[in-house]
């Protein structure tokens, strides 16, 4: 009775508490993000990509007319 009991708790908690990542990761692979930078006062940008490996690719920079 008492592990039927603690079998219908465990399902409960399960169904009430999300669910987390695990890991030691605190990035999420997948999430884009810019950065940004000054060349010849015009600001350029690239896209880069979170990865498993808490590190990140980022393609090529490309210039957003802003003057900086």
């Amino acid at each position: 009775m008492a592990k039927m009991l603690e079998s219908i708790g465990d399902r409960m908690l399960a169904v009430l508490v999300p669910k987390a990542r695990a890991g030691a990761c605190p990035c999420r692979p997948g999430d884009t993000f810019y950065q940004y930078r000054c060349v010849a006062h015009l600001q350029q940008r690239r896209k880069c990509t979170d990865k498993c490996d808490c590190s990140y690719t980022c393609g090529a920079w490309q210039n957003t007319f802003t003057i900086c």
